[in-house]
């Protein structure tokens, strides 16, 4: 993998261009077995075994050692390899009492590959390598339909344990941004979910879903606050991109319009909290209600002609968050996704 960035500060005046050439190879050897102990018991077992291998050869950019209209670097400050094993196993049991219920309980173990930062940005900070994320994950859950499928319920709960939390950390410095990889933290992640679906009638029909997600940090490995010490500030942050509460419901009408084809009415509202955006908590998603509609008259199995309404509350969403350069305590946040929308739609199939 090859990678250039170049940075135009003050209108041009300061022009610098690095980055990096990465090589990996990675093995990989897995098994995974269902096995039935009874018609309604199934055990599942599996594994896999990894062994990866990175070579990078990176040119911090103020250095100014690469040139991006021909690729190529004159020069690499830093060059190092390294190379990871891992072993992630899969543990599941499954109870299918009768052909309308399912429930099941598993742990599995998962990584994140270690590597290197091709976009090294400050000098006083080694690129790497950061070591493998690893995640354990148990998780508990039933899947059931009542009512001779009329109600559908799928609910589970879940607990994880991160460990080496890869994450870039944003700050800035003398060139604009400046993105640090590290391993940050340890990290513990529960929750629980539920998601039901009601046919009404044989033309109505209704769903609503909630879920809850709480996540502390355990252990601070890296200065998450910038303020050059890791201590109690970093360690009451909040989680990046984490709502505790996200919920709604939707609803469906069908109505027969007979040899005119059929007309079908849809609603869906979608609440989500207030989360942090970045590592440092200095900006934060705000609270949304989103709010959804359409109605749609298939006239045959060709025609479709649509009227919908989306965002219909008008709320903001904000895309992502950088500190600015050269403000402190200022962040830009763009919008991340349009406003209040009527719409029209005519779609042909043939």
């Amino acid at each position: 993998m090859d990678y250039l960035e170049r940075r135009l500060i003050l209108g041009g005046a300061v022009d610098v261009t690095g980055g990096g050439i990465m090589e990996t190879e990675t093995w990989g050897f897995f098994s995974q077995a269902d096995i039935a102990l009874n018609d309604a018991w199934t055990l599942t077992l599996g594994g896999r075994y990894t062994i990866e291998d990175k070579e990078a050869d990176i040119a911090t950019l103020p250095f100014n050692a690469c040139d991006i209209t021909t690729g190529a670097c004159s020069n690499f400050d830093f060059q190092d390899d390294a190379d990871w094993e891992s072993f992630t196993p899969k543990v599941g049991l499954q109870w299918a009492p009768d052909e309308s219920s399912l429930y099941y309980v598993s742990y599995s173990k998962g990584f994140r590959s270690g590597g290197y930062n091709l976009r090294n940005t400050d000098p006083g900070v080694s690129p790497g390598p950061f070591d493998q994320e690893e995640q354990d994950t148990y998780e508990i859950g039933m899947k059931k339909d009542f009512f001779d499928g009329r109600l559908r319920v799928n609910a589970a709960a879940f607990y994880n344990e991160v460990d080496d939390l890869q994450r870039e950390v944003i700050t800035t410095g003398a060139l604009g941004v400046v993105q640090i990889i590290k391993n940050t933290a340890e990290v513990t992640i529960s929750g629980a979910e539920l998601e039901m679906t009601a046919l009404i009638t044989e033309n109505l029909s209704v769903q609503v879903f909630g879920g809850y997600v709480d996540g502390d940090y355990n252990k601070i490995l890296f200065d998450l606050t910038g303020d050059s010490v890791v201590d109690d500030d970093d360690l009451g942050l909040d989680l990046p991109r984490q709502s505790p509460w996200e919920y709604g419901a939707g609803i469906i009408y069908d109505y027969s319009l007979g040899s005119l084809g059929m007309l079908t009415a849809r609603a869906s509202f979608a609440h989500r909290d207030r989360f942090a955006f970045n590592d440092s908590n200095t900006t934060f998603g705000p609270e949304t209600d989103m709010v959804n509609a359409s109605l749609a008259w298939q006239v045959n199995d060709e025609l479709t002609i649509s009227l919908y309404g989306k965002n219909l509350k008008d709320e903001v969403r904000i895309g992502g968050s950088a500190q600015l350069p050269f403000f402190p305590g200022a962040t830009f946040s763009p919008i991340g996704g349009k406003g209040k929308i009527y719409g029209a739609e005519i779609q042909y199939n043939y």
